[in-house]
């Protein structure tokens, strides 16, 4: 499920300038008890992707999560400087 963010102006990869508006994580795996990672997915206002990427919430983060479905997508959005709307 994708959620949307304030509309960001990028230049990632192919060198076009594209407004994000959009942010989709998917839990890939997680041990349960020290880590857990996750893909995600930013797209355009046409749901496009525009970029993917992977990350691993661990440490401290994993437990600040506790069980908080938002919490992986404040995650990658604070990681990546954008903000949920």
């Amino acid at each position: 499920m994708s959620k949307p963010i304030e509309p960001v102006e990028i230049r990632w990869g192919n060198n076009v300038v594209n407004t994000i508006t959009s942010l989709e994580v998917v839990i890939i795996q997680d041990d349960l008890s020290n880590s857990c990672s996750l893909f995600y997915k930013v797209s355009d206002q046409n749901n496009t992707p525009i970029s993917t990427g992977n990350m691993v919430i661990g440490g401290q983060d994993y437990q600040d999560w506790n069980g908080n479905n938002n919490y992986p997508y404040q995650f990658v959005a604070n990681t990546l400087g954008l903000t949920l709307i």
